[in-house]
């Protein structure tokens, strides 16, 4: 296959949008941050290298999320 038949990432978008708003969502790997630019949860937007400054910019290997609750978390 040559190229998904559907983005996952609208996948997610759209159950997201059919869920509880106040859900606090990690996304490891965000890319352009689109989970966080169209849902209405709180999104932690995480990518290794990012010039977006609404994406924490990071290892994932080494973030410290100890002290934050999260109700999902993607791995793209």
């Amino acid at each position: 296959m040559s190229h998904w038949p559907e983005q996952p990432v609208n996948v997610i978008i759209k159950w997201l949008k059919s869920h509880n708003k106040s859900w606090t969502v990690a996304d490891f790997g965000c890319g352009n941050a689109a989970v966080a630019k169209n849902v209405k949860n709180k999104v932690f937007s995480i990518d290794l290298v990012s010039d977006d400054p609404s994406v924490i910019a990071c290892d994932m290997a080494h973030v410290s999320t100890s002290h934050i609750y999260f109700c999902g978390v993607l791995h793209c």
